[in-house]
């Protein structure tokens, strides 16, 4: 996930992409920045962000890959154009549509003030980095790390993560990160 120094540049992020995907709010946590923004795109549940430490993080305004830009993050949505690798481009915040929310059951609970319960289960465990995680109980986000919970995965989480870039005055989506990454 992006980690966004102060709240005022996760707003104007956040503010972007409202413009450019037709996103609305549903959970915003001023304390934690953009690690915690739930959207819903046209109908779906999103998360913005992407799995995994240092995903969609990059310092290169130039693509190191071939990409197709789409008008939405959909493969079925118009494709916008087709961009060789050494285009000059703009990452955007990712966005990672859950197609799939998994279903996860509690073996045991090592940290009682998640209040989770032994035989609990819950859904939508998306992985924030660092062996940290969020996830749906009861209808609450709960966050918690991999010594907190032992469990058993019923149904994996899937997810399609799509990356806003601006090529010029063309705003869309790709469905890879065409650029070398911060981690790299």
């Amino acid at each position: 996930m992006l980690n966004v120094g102060s709240v005022r540049t996760a707003a104007l992020f956040f503010v972007w992409l409202l413009h450019h995907s037709a996103a609305h709010a549903q959970y915003f946590d001023q304390e934690e920045g953009l690690n915690s923004v739930s959207i819903e795109l046209k109908g779906l549940d999103a998360v913005l962000g992407c799995e995994g430490e240092g995903c969609g993080c990059t310092y290169e305004k130039t693509s190191n890959k071939l990409f197709v830009l789409y008008k939405e993050p959909s493969k079925r949505s118009a494709v916008i154009g087709r961009y060789d690798s050494g285009t000059t481009a703009i990452a955007g915040v990712p966005i990672s549509i859950v197609r799939d929310p998994g279903r996860y059951h509690v073996l045991n609970t090592k940290n009682f003030n998640l209040r989770i319960p032994k035989n609990a289960e819950f859904n939508r465990v998306f992985y924030l980095g660092e062996g940290k995680y969020t996830a749906y109980f009861n209808g609450h986000k709960v966050k918690y790390d991999d010594s907190s919970l032992e469990l058993r995965e019923l149904s994996p989480t899937k997810y399609e993560t799509w990356f806003p870039i601006t090529v010029g005055e063309k705003h869309g989506y790709a469905n890879i990160f065409p650029f070398e990454g911060c981690l790299e």
